[in-house]
């Protein structure tokens, strides 16, 4: 079967994180080719028949922005008809690469769309997206059942899988040293919705503890970001790194400050690479990442509510006994989210072989 993933903009984001571990799933049952940017990312080095690079460049002006995701788009649908004769299926990651979905439907090729996210910071876009999803698509992946909630036009047509570690991460963990666990960690993009602020404040009120930030974000907005905060000498500011496991190693516990309002956890991802360290989390009240972290092994505390979050990380701190409770009620439920599972479940989702890529 020859499947073509196409992927907007790749980078070190929960996105093409999931989506590298679908290709890993299918490789062994059909001959993939992949578009996305030539963007440093989780795709960079993904295991493809063939790689097809897309022009598209992120830009902090909403013009230049607009211009090169009306361009991609126009890149995508080309790119399907001058190959329509060569693809079997066509696997659209995130709503974005809406040009392949509409080239697909004009060519008769089938359209899966896998949806992470409920929605998109520009409605008059998201809401574009979302009809051309719903016109276009002919299977559709969603990763909650909170997700699938939010897109009920497709929910006949879809089915719920959950993401899942790689097997490249938990080797990784197998092999980590062990190091002295102190301070609390949170992950996240350079938005105002996720809590960037809500983190500075909480490493303002706590002096005993240092507090981590990684931000999936520019050079220049991360520079930003430390000037502004640079009297906080607990608060250390870092940019998103290939490798994230040094620093669940090092972090305590972890933290997902999004705004119920403004955006909604469709799973949370991070949240589970956390668990996977044997790391409480305390995560929003709604959403994917609500079903994903049990009490047993965190808390769901609104980001409005900073002295009860304040609280509960004294509470997690306070007990060694208490908190190795937590630990490993998040190391068991991380256990929960084997790749051999999605693998299968996706395979059969998409009608490959279930003998080849259950052996390989």
């Amino acid at each position: 079967m020859r499947i073509w993933a196409f992927h907007l903009f790749n980078d070190y984001s929960g996105s093409p994180l999931m989506l590298k571990n679908a290709l890993k799933a299918m490789e062994s049952a059909a001959e993939i080719h992949l578009w996305t940017s030539k963007s440093e990312g989780f795709l960079s080095d993904a295991k493809v028949h063939q790689f097809h690079p897309n022009s598209y460049r992120w830009k902090s002006g909403k013009l230049g922005l607009l211009f090169n995701l009306i361009r991609a788009q126009w890149e995508a649908f080309m790119l399907v008809y001058k190959n329509r004769k060569s693809i079997d299926a066509l696997y659209l990651n995130t709503l974005l690469p809406a040009g392949a979905a509409l080239a697909g439907k004009f060519c008769g090729i089938p359209v899966i769309y896998h949806l992470h996210e409920p929605q998109l910071n520009n409605r008059l876009l998201f809401h574009l997206l979302k009809a051309t999803a719903i016109w276009t698509a002919d299977k559709a992946i969603f990763v909650s059942s909170y997700l699938q909630s939010c897109f009920p036009e497709l929910a006949d047509k879809g089915e719920v899988i959950p993401n899942v570690l790689s097997e490249s991460f938990l080797q990784a963990i197998k092999h980590s040293e062990k190091r002295q666990r102190e301070g609390t960690l949170m992950l996240c993009s350079y938005k105002a919705y996720k809590g960037i602020e809500n983190f500075a404040s909480l490493a303002e009120n706590d002096g005993e503890r240092s507090y981590t930030l990684i931000l999936n974000s520019s050079e220049d907005q991360i520079a930003e970001f430390r000037e502004k905060h640079k009297a906080l000498k607990n608060l250390y500011i870092q940019s998103s790194p290939a490798d994230l496991h040094p620093y669940y190693q090092k972090a305590a516990l972890l933290l997902n400050l999004s705004h119920p309002d403004k955006w909604i956890e469709s799973f949370g991802m991070t949240a589970l690479e956390a668990m996977s360290y044997g790391l409480p989390c305390i995560v929003p009240e709604v959403g994917g990442i609500a079903d994903l972290v049990t009490e047993e092994c965190g808390f769901k505390t609104s980001v409005y509510k900073p002295e009860k979050i304040s609280r509960q990380i004294d509470f997690l701190f306070s007990d060694e006994r208490i908190y190795a409770e937590y630990s490993l009620s998040a190391l068991q439920r991380s256990r929960d989210y084997s790749f051999q599972a999605f693998k299968e479940k996706l395979c059969a989702f998409l009608g490959l072989p279930q003998s080849q890529a259950i052996l390989s």
